[in-house]
């Protein structure tokens, strides 16, 4: 598709890169949720840290050439404050092509209420949230920005991600989504897994 598209998706917001075809989105948007709902079904009691690498497990099983658990950078806790330094860190991982697309993707979320209180009332109930910043390579895959933030839920009031935030744990990292291989082998599976709570954790947004 030639125009950008910001979703949310259960706890994470997410956004499309023109470029990115419609059954690659609908591909993110399938593979991110199963993951997040196995991951609260499976180790709803872990730790913040322990969910986020469980996740990652679970998106590699999808086709996200994502890092190891051992691998992947898990920062003190650290003063975050405003989106600016949110977009600098998806710069800096992936350009400014992704953070120019996720900035527009804030600003949709402001003007769109229904998506808005979703995924602030999500990322409470998880004290942690994601943003997912994709964009197409070829037909067959998608480089996505990953970006996780958590903290105490207390940090997850209304408003919080335009706000100044303290004491959270920040991990951005750029991984590689197979749609084809997640359309050959898994997505039949994941649809029918997720038949029953697709419609009300997906939100589209006008940008």
């Amino acid at each position: 598709m030639e125009q950008h598209e910001a979703a949310v998706v259960g706890a994470s917001l997410v956004s499309f890169i023109p470029g990115t075809s419609q059954k690659q989105r609908e591909a993110v948007k399938l593979a991110s949720l199963w993951a997040e709902t196995v991951t609260l079904k499976d180790v709803a009691q872990a730790t913040a840290e322990e969910q986020y690498r469980y996740y990652l497990r679970k998106l590699m099983y999808l086709g996200w050439d994502a890092k190891t658990a051992e691998q992947v950078h898990w920062p003190d806790p650290q003063r975050v404050v405003l989106v600016d330094q949110v977009l600098s860190k998806i710069d800096a991982v992936a350009g400014s092509v992704h953070a120019r697309h996720m900035s527009l993707t804030f600003e949709a979320l402001k003007k769109n209420g229904k998506p808005l209180l979703h995924f602030e009332s999500r990322s409470k109930e998880r004290a942690q949230f994601q943003l997912l910043s994709c964009a197409a390579v070829s037909s067959n895959y998608v480089d996505i920005v990953l970006y996780h933030e958590a903290g105490d839920s207390s940090a997850f009031t209304a408003g919080f991600l335009f706000r100044e935030r303290q004491d959270m744990r920040v991990t951005a990292e750029l991984v590689r989504f197979n749609t084809r291989l997640f359309d050959q082998e898994r997505r039949s599976g994941v649809e029918r897994a997720l038949v029953n709570i697709a419609l009300k954790e997906i939100h589209a947004m006008e940008v």
